[in-house]
């Protein structure tokens, strides 16, 4: 009994192995569909922010506190609004090129979201950044078929 190897065809899967190392190390080339992912789930979140006099559920499957009565008091125009929404400032900031926008990416990682104070401080009580089911579904469709097959899109 023999054992042979194919040399050509070990070298043309170290090949695609380091293909795969290259890419799960660079993420640039996809950082635009990450981005895409990430705005359209933060958009989603604000889009479904509940009414600023009660407490609802948002997407992604969080709740968002109403505002305080403190804060209805002293804002009475904010009663008829959104949580999380008046001037706009703290939504754009989650998209790419606003004030206050985080874009980056350094290797095999991508950074996006808000620098603004407001982002930090509300985050505590009313989660902007949110982890959940379809997000890690469609973040990890883009890195698969970019890490796995080198497609961008």
């Amino acid at each position: 009994m023999d054992i042979k190897f194919d040399i050509k065809a070990l070298n043309r899967l170290v090949k695609q192995l380091e293909g795969i190392s290259d890419r799960a190390n660079n993420l640039a080339p996809i950082a635009g569909s990450l981005y895409r992912v990430a705005d359209r789930d933060f958009g989603q979140r604000f889009k479904s922010s509940p009414s600023a006099t009660t407490t609802g559920e948002v997407y992604g499957g969080v709740q968002w506190k109403r505002l305080s009565d403190a804060t209805l008091q002293s804002k009475p125009k904010r009663a008829k609004g959104k949580v999380l929404i008046d001037s706009g400032e703290l939504r754009d900031s989650f998209k790419k090129g606003k004030p206050g926008n985080v874009a980056e990416v350094q290797g095999d990682t991508v950074t996006f979201g808000s620098n603004l104070k407001k982002a930090v401080w509300n985050d505590e009580t009313r989660p902007i950044v949110v982890i959940h089911p379809e997000l890690v579904r469609q973040s990890t469709e883009v890195l698969e078929k970019w890490v796995v097959a080198g497609k961008k899109k």
